[in-house]
């Protein structure tokens, strides 16, 4: 349905839920933009990115989004945190036995059937290839440390789908590593050390096109990348263009400088633009959440209206925000803000 309403013309939009439960995002498909995440920006809206001035309200915005993302404010953060508890960095490199005179490579690893493998070109056939080779690289590069991250959306996924077991990424490594060697560690998902507590001890990260290209260079560290994305040679993550290039880059890692201040400026702007300009938030209805430990049932998501009357629904702000988008067609991107 999709493809043939784009072939045929149409005004064709994709909404999508963040990491927040109060808030959809928009996206408007055309040539240059078909086929990649809809939580994305346009050429045309990083453009603006660029040139957006920066201040302390920003700084803050950016600090606040990370603060709530990673408390679990929200709850679809909930429950990727959960169990976890913000540690500082001789905390983490005492529970994992760390050489604290080496840096820290952390490899963000993604649920190995994520659809976010869609939007993008990667340098290996699969996540699950892209895991083994990355853990050799790391296995073989005794000259800092490597914690290798299983993405924590491994067990409520599991849960959800009624599948028991072990992980997929465990019988990975068993398969074609065995014991892994003393500098490199792995977290399970159900680690107790907090997302946000990594993000502060690391001074690499590795992923395909995660979540975490956008998050780990507002700290000034540098991201590797192993495909193309939605923040894919914007400037401040380390892309490659082979899986030879990419492995390369692993094998001498520690030599990488930290980004620089006008590399870290622009993850912090495209950053403020995903998490603060992109999201519409509701105010005129209201997601519930009700998920079973295990399984699923058809209204464990669900949206309540918060108004009840035909002259509140027209009067509404965030629906008129909304239609003015789609019926103006201002760009690709909906923007709360003209930044």
């Amino acid at each position: 349905i999709f493809d043939l309403a784009f072939s045929k013309g149409a005004d064709t939009i994709q909404f999508i839920q963040p990491i927040r439960e109060d808030a959809l995002i928009f996206k408007r498909f055309n040539k240059e933009t078909k086929g990649t995440h809809p939580n994305s920006v346009s050429k045309a809206t990083f453009r603006r990115i660029k040139e957006m001035q920066w201040g302390e309200d920003k700084e803050k915005a950016i600090g606040d989004h990370f603060n709530k993302c990673y408390a679990g404010v929200w709850f679809l953060s909930q429950r990727n945190l959960k169990g976890t508890t913000k540690k500082g960095k001789n905390q983490i490199i005492e529970q994992l036995g760390l050489d604290a005179d080496k840096k820290t490579a952390v490899v963000f690893s993604h649920v190995l059937w994520d659809a976010n493998l869609f939007y993008g070109e990667d340098l290996f056939e699969d996540y699950e290839e892209w895991f083994v080779e990355t853990l050799k690289a790391a296995c073989n590069n005794p000259n800092l440390n490597w914690i290798i991250k299983l993405h924590p959306a491994s067990l409520w996924k599991k849960n959800l789908d009624g599948v028991t077991g072990e992980l997929r990424e465990q019988v990975l490594i068993r398969q074609n590593i065995g014991k892994l060697p003393a500098h490199v560690h792995v977290l399970s998902p159900d680690t107790d050390i907090n997302t946000l507590s990594l993000f502060n001890l690391a001074d690499y990260g590795i992923t395909v096109r995660g979540t975490t290209g956008i998050e780990l260079p507002c700290f000034g560290k540098p991201v590797f990348t192993a495909g193309t994305g939605r923040y894919y040679g914007l400037g401040f993550t380390i892309d490659s263009e082979t899986r030879e290039d990419y492995l390369d880059k692993l094998s001498k890692i520690e030599s990488f400088p930290p980004l620089t201040h006008e590399q870290t400026l622009l993850a912090k702007k495209h950053a403020f633009a995903i998490f603060n300009l992109r999201p519409w938030i509701m105010k005129s209805f209201k997601a519930q959440f009700s998920y079973k430990t295990k399984g699923s049932r058809p209204l464990d998501h669900n949206l309540y209206p918060r108004i009840f009357s035909r002259g509140k629904l027209f009067e509404a702000d965030d629906l008129k925000a909304f239609s003015r988008w789609v019926l103006q067609q201002e760009g690709c991107d909906y923007l709360n803000s003209r930044m």
